[in-house]
């Protein structure tokens, strides 16, 4: 019941402050030596992201929806924790807008924190059969 009210929050969020534009989303593929970090959505797994707000770029985005969704923080050019952040597919998210797809490696295993967002967010060694559509052949 709270995933079906927190859903239609969400959904009216966006209808009440949509201004006749698309909306572009962005997410990261995370990849350490033990597998990938997937997030729960209510029918799927997928990759932490989320809108490009006005002002940010595809990858700062991409970069804020990862700690926002999973606590882990990575740097676009790379460091300790990461290798450069690379764009490795731009697709079409479920507004029309464009939903712009990079990819890190992880130096070290980080445990993700769950967000308020998702039912779980975890490390998979496999792809899991329900897996968001748009990543296939990318993870």
């Amino acid at each position: 019941m709270l995933d079906i009210w927190r859903r239609s929050v969400i959904k009216l969020k966006d209808i009440l402050l949509e201004d006749g534009r698309t909306k572009d989303t962005a997410g990261i593929i995370l990849v350490s030596e033990i597998g990938i970090v997937l997030c729960k959505e209510s029918d799927y797994w997928g990759i932490p992201k989320g809108g490009v707000d006005i002002g940010e770029t595809p990858l700062e985005a991409a970069i804020r929806e990862t700690v926002e969704e999973t606590s882990i923080l990575v740097a676009a050019g790379g460091g300790h924790v990461n290798s450069q952040v690379i764009e490795v597919a731009k697709k079409k998210n479920s507004r029309g807008g464009d939903y712009f797809i990079f990819t890190t490696n992880l130096k070290l295993p980080i445990i993700p924190i769950k967000s308020s967002e998702h039912e779980e967010v975890r490390y998979f060694d496999y792809t899991p059969e329900n897996v968001d559509p748009r990543l296939e052949g990318l993870i």
